[in-house]
């Protein structure tokens, strides 16, 4: 069990709007790099009105509560790509979250 925060990176996490459970919508993703600067991405995306909304968790916050709260739930101690990959595809089948775009 290995402890994280913001600044742990080779993490699964969910991002729950901010008015879940209201409204039951959340997603599933990855950061290879520190988790503050995944979530300042997203935070980009949501405050920017330049951003295109065409990602489903973008125009879901901007449509429904504007802010958003995030989860880890899992870390991978080995910092592979690959298996982050592999183990955020895991996530996203077993917990079937609304917004993750199906990979064809």
């Amino acid at each position: 069990n290995q402890s994280c925060t913001c600044n742990s990176n080779f993490v699964i996490y969910i991002l729950f709007c901010s008015n879940y459970p209201q409204c039951n919508i959340f997603y599933v993703g990855k950061a290879e790099t520190s988790l503050n600067v995944r979530m300042n991405k997203h935070r980009f995306d949501l405050l920017n009105p330049c951003t295109p909304q065409t990602l489903p968790i973008t125009k879901h916050l901007k449509s429904c509560s504007n802010n958003f709260f995030v989860t880890i739930i899992h870390k991978l101690s080995d910092h592979s790509p690959l298996n982050l990959c592999f183990v955020e595809d895991f996530y996203i089948n077993l917990l079937e979250p609304p917004l993750n775009v199906k990979k064809s």
